[in-house]
């Protein structure tokens, strides 16, 4: 059971002589312990007491000092009377012989407490005469002036008025008693600021001291007082000499326990070390309830605990009670208050770690004094047999040492278990100690429970040499078991023969001998039963995968995976080894390699695939088989293990290409596939299928008009060229490819996703000039704002038909133009069409304009390409294996001054090229080729010039076809102006103008009507029309004249000539053949 330490209370002593006190002390008893009092210390501070225990005591004898005896600080008498007359013969006496004697009071030290007189009356009792009316209570506080008289009543007119009275009473009781604490404090003070006191007289002084304190719960100065009593006792020059005194076995604290005192001990000649540790552990559990946090009082508690027995232990550790004594102790001390069957977890911790120190001085006394021992603990034992009386029973016999040790044991892990996670080790060991002694008792199903449970635990721990040994024991107990086939494992039924396969392999990784004995006694489980077992490799070897992928043959990729055997002492034959990745699009990739032997120490595989994809990868797991184990290494998705696995290039590889067609037309679209080293491959299939845009929900293109065919299949190497749709302008298309066929009997797939820019990176706008004898085409070609270009050439030809039309010569420059979008760089191209004898123009005739061009981008990066290739001193396969990094990933990156090419003809970077190496040194693992780029990128920032004849080889460029047709008109007409006299003309002057208008349409096919036209002169700023201004044409030629008058000086041109129909619908074909021409007038 509980033990309450509440040794100390404020006492009451009451004198109930008329059996009054049972009456009122229920309410007594329901206001106790006193709340809240506020007591202000000698610095000034207020110290507030929560709670003060008072304990009413009848009345006893006076002692003869003060300081010997725990003197009440209030004593209370209760009394009551029916009449006057039964006062004075009956209640006076009484008081008068109740309270002290004046000369009793000197005798030494006195201290204060305070005398009250308790009335009980319900009725109002009188004294009448002919004068006056003196009530009882009157007249007691006449006859004893110097006690206070207090009138307690049972009966009141209503709970308020109880209420009230019994607040004030309490109110009351309150000051008297905080009034006396102050007097009794400032008595023992000023007694001990006495000089020269003797040793005995100041320790009784500061044992008083003491108590009072902790009467009243004043916990902060009870603690200093206690540690003056520490020191002046153990300052003391006799205390040094001190016996050690008889152990209490068993230990308890008796009733009268709390009057024992070190200065009563000392008077008495009988302190010895035993009761002065046992007197301050007493004070100290004593401090422990006036401790504000719960927290604090449970550390300090187990702190007294351990600091009172480990004094003890010094003075007795030769007493063979020892050990009896420390387990009666400890159990005393178990069963405090604080920590008996506490709710909280700290209670229940040091409940748990006090009876754990119990069993073990339980197994040191069973050691020392029997040859029983459990096989997991070792004890070291002195050869000293100690006294076990009193616990003898518990190991009479071996099987009841260990059916005490089991019980003990399993209430331990009980306790430890409440504690939660905190303590899980030592639950963790208490177990393993129940299972090594069902070991021991060769209970092998009930060790082997345990053991399976906890094994793992110390492994993974890295506690390698305790889980090794509980994992021998855990694979001793199964093989003597050979009833039990199968253990369940999270729901799953497991052959016993796959947990031995590995455990055999855990013996040996943290085995640290006999790694023979366990690789040996693996194969042969093996052999015997095929466990299908999967194991960490990671616990036998050590793994170094290179990120750095390479063609070992045409088409087939190789990683080389370097593995470390520093554990298996042996050869070890790999049935395979499977490196397996994924894609973000969770598309796996699977590189392997068969029937290879793995040597005790470093070995590098070579493992391959054929079927790859081109694109980021991350490491799900490598395997290596050997028999029918697998041992795995599984990979989290850290960019760590991660691989980019990239297209690369070998002179016999079967590859293809696909971009935007190099010849396209203007109203078709066309993608180009390109092939190598196709001529002996079988089974070819080339599967297409559009991808939406990032961002975007559905493709922007199709493979068909109606927009419904998004897939595409290839089976035909003559099949070069693929038509598709777009539903709108855009510039980028996004194309998943999977290519796959064999080749020598290997099947080969590649997988890839593709960007393909589809802008036109030009514009051709085209113009119609009529002439009299010929008709010309105005093409303009203008680059895009962002890209220029480099044209090649422009051409004209007649579609259909053929032999009507002679075209003006081509256009065909030595070396490309390069073109920008500046206004002030356009390129105009004119072409004269004129026909055959005999033949008309004809709108429905059709005209192709070819344009060659590349981007101003494609030829710089096909001269730097070759400036770099020719000057390279690597050799050339090697440098040709990253000639498709250089294609694909380095030349889109690299951004071109266009404006200082087209200035000086010197090719510059605008790249950071620190910034670009920075974000390529973890794509290029070979440094030879790193560098060698670094170099390339230095010399292009710093510039280099352009030489078009020391490019070697040209880029073929792209055709642009541009379809165009003759203009449809419906009149075309000429009209010439010329003046009849040279003579010098002056403002005023008129001059004659002859008029030829002709009839054009006949040289064109169109739709003639029966129509009339009229030719209008009109006035304008510098003529005025004398006369005849218009005229009516009735067939293709009209000659007739005009007189203009100048209106003003300088060179003025001829007016101009407007044609109407009949029905007045201006004619907009209208050539003037002399419009520039200019008359002078001064």
């Amino acid at each position: 059971m509980a033990q309450s330490s509440r040794c100390y209370t404020v006492k009451v002593s009451y004198f109930d002589p008329l059996a009054v006190f049972d009456t009122v002390r229920p309410e007594f008893d329901a206001r106790l312990p006193l709340r809240t009092l506020h007591w202000k210390r000698p610095n000034g501070t207020l110290k507030t007491i929560t709670q003060l225990p008072v304990e009413f005591e009848p009345s006893l004898e006076p002692g003869t000092d003060d300081l010997l005896h725990d003197k009440p600080f209030i004593f209370m008498i209760f009394v009551s009377c029916a009449s006057m007359r039964e006062y004075r013969n009956k209640v006076r006496p009484l008081i008068r012989q109740w309270l002290p004697a004046e000369g009793s009071e000197d005798r030494g030290l006195v201290l204060p407490s305070e005398y009250m007189i308790m009335l009980h009356s319900n009725t109002e009792i009188v004294d009448s005469n002919l004068f006056k009316t003196v009530s009882v209570l009157e007249k007691l506080n006449k006859d004893f002036p110097s006690v206070r008289v207090t009138e307690l009543r049972s009966v009141y007119r209503n709970s308020q008025e109880k209420q009230e009275f019994w607040a004030g009473a309490v109110a009351s009781l309150k000051n008297t008693l905080l009034e006396i604490f102050q007097r009794r404090l400032e008595i023992f003070q000023e007694a001990l600021e006495k000089q020269e006191l003797p040793f005995l007289r100041e320790l009784v002084l500061h044992e008083n001291l003491l108590k009072l304190y902790l009467s009243f719960n004043v916990y902060e100065e009870a603690t200093a007082q206690l540690e003056v009593i520490k020191d002046n006792v153990m300052a003391a020059s006799d205390m040094q000499q001190l016996p050690a005194g008889e152990l209490e076995v068993p230990f308890s604290f008796a009733e009268d326990g709390s009057n024992c005192t070190l200065s009563g001990l000392i008077g008495e000649n009988a302190l010895t070390k035993y009761k002065l540790y046992r007197y301050i552990f007493k004070q100290q559990r004593e401090l422990l309830t006036h401790t504000s946090s719960s927290t604090s009082a449970y550390h300090m508690y187990l702190s007294i605990v351990r600091g009172f027995y480990s004094q003890i232990k010094l003075a007795f550790q030769k007493s063979l009670d020892l050990l009896q004594f420390e387990y009666y102790f400890l159990e005393y001390a178990i069963q405090h208050e604080l920590i008996w069957k506490g709710t909280s977890a700290i209670s229940k911790k040091i409940h748990a770690v006090l009876r754990l120190q119990q069993r073990d001085c339980w197994l040191r006394l069973v050691y020392s004094n029997t040859d029983y021992k459990v096989a997991s603990i070792s004890i070291p034992v002195s050869g000293v047999k100690y006294s076990d009386h009193l616990l003898k029973d518990t190991f009479s016999s071996e099987s009841v040492f260990y059916e005490n040790f089991l019980e003990k044991t399993n209430h331990l892990l009980d306790s430890f278990k409440e504690c939660g996670d905190s303590d899980r080790r030592v639950t963790d060991w208490l177990s393993i100690q129940l299972s090594c002694l069902y070991f021991q008792q060769e209970k092998y199903t009930q060790a082997l429970q345990i053991l399976r449970l906890h094994y793992e635990d110390f492994l993974d721990s890295k506690w390698d040499v305790i889980g090794c040994h509980l994992l021998e024991l855990f694979v001793k107990c199964l093989l003597k078991c050979p009833e039990i086939e199968y253990l369940e494992t999270d729901g799953e039924e497991i052959p016993v023969s796959s947990i031995l396969c590995n455990s055999y392999l855990n013996l040996l990784v943290y085995s640290s001998s006999s790694k023979q004995l366990w690789w040996g006694e693996f194969l042969k489980l093996s052999q015997i039963d095929a466990s299908n077992l999967l194991y960490p490799l990671e616990n036998l070897f050590t793994v170094s995968i290179s990120r750095d992928p390479y063609l070992s043959k045409a088409n087939t990729y190789a990683l080389d995976v370097t593995l470390e055997n520093a554990v298996v002492p042996t050869d070890i034959h790999m049935h395979s080894a499977e490196l397996l990745l994924k894609s973000p699009d969770d598309d796996f990739l699977t590189f392997s390699c068969k029937d290879q032997v793995i040597k005790h120490g470093l070995n590098t595989l070579t493992l391959e695939t054929t079927s790859v994809k081109f694109t980021n990868f991350t490491f799900v797991s490598f395997a290596i088989t050997v028999g029918d184990t697998v041992f795995k290494k599984i990979y989290d998705s850290s960019e760590s293990n991660s691989l980019c696995l990239k297209e690369l290039y070998q002179e016999d590889n079967f590859r293809y290409s696909i971009k935007q067609s190099k010849m396209a037309l203007f109203s078709e679209k066309k993608l180009q596939i390109e092939y190598s080293n196709n001529t002996s491959i079988e089974d070819f299939s080339l599967e297409l299928k559009a991808l939406p845009i990032e961002g975007e929900l559905k493709p922007n293109f199709a493979f068909d008009a109606e927009f419904s065919l998004f897939e595409l299949r290839i089976n035909d190497f003559n099949q070069r060229e693929i038509l598709y749709y777009t539903t709108s302008a855009v510039d980028r298309i996004r194309l998943h490819s999977l290519l796959t066929f064999r080749k020598d009997g290997m099947h080969y797939s590649q997988r890839q996703t593709v960007e393909i820019s589809i802008q036109l990176p030009l514009a051709v706008s085209v113009e119609d000039i009529f002439k009299s004898n010929a008709f010309y085409f105005k093409f303009m070609v203008t680059p895009s704002a962002d890209m220029p270009i480099a044209l090649h050439s422009s051409s004209l030809i007649v579609k259909e038909p053929n032999g009507k039309y002679s075209v003006s010569e081509n256009f065909r420059p030595s070396s490309w133009i390069p073109l920008t979008a500046d206004p002030a760089n356009q390129y105009l191209n004119y072409y004269q069409i004129k026909v055959r004898e005999g033949q008309k123009f004809d709108p429905g005739d059709l005209f192709e304009l070819y344009v060659e061009y590349n981007t101003l981008k494609e030829e710089l990066d096909h001269f730097i390409s070759i400036h770099i290739f020719k000057r390279n001193e690597l050799p050339s396969t090697r440098w040709e294996q990253w000639s498709l990094f250089w294609e694909h990933t380095i030349l889109p990156q690299l951004l071109y001054d266009y404006a200082y090419f087209n200035r000086t003809r010197v090719i510059k970077i605008l790249n950071e090229v620190q910034l670009l190496l920075g974000s390529l040194s973890s794509a290029i693992s070979d440094p030879e080729i790193l560098s060698r780029y670094g170099r390339c990128l230095e010399l292009l920032a710093d510039g280099v010039k352009f030489s078009p004849d020391k490019a070697g080889s040209i880029v073929q460029p792209n055709t642009l076809i541009v379809p165009v047709h003759l203009p449809s008109i419906k009149q075309l007409f000429s009209v010439r102006l010329s003046a009849t006299s040279d003579e010098i003309l002056h403002v005023g002057d008129a001059v004659t103008i002859d008029v030829e208008v002709c009839n054009l349409s006949t040289q064109w096919v169109i739709e003639k009507e029966p129509m009339t036209y009229i030719v209008e002169f009109s006035n304008s700023p510098d003529w005025s029309i004398n006369g005849r201004r218009r005229s009516v044409i009735t067939g293709d030629r009209l000659i007739f004249s005009i007189q203009l008058v100048s209106l003003r000086r300088g060179y003025l041109i001829y007016p101009k000539a407007e044609i109407y129909t009949n029905e007045k619908d201006k004619v907009v074909e209208v050539v003037h053949i002399n419009q520039r021409d200019t008359i002078f007038v001064i």
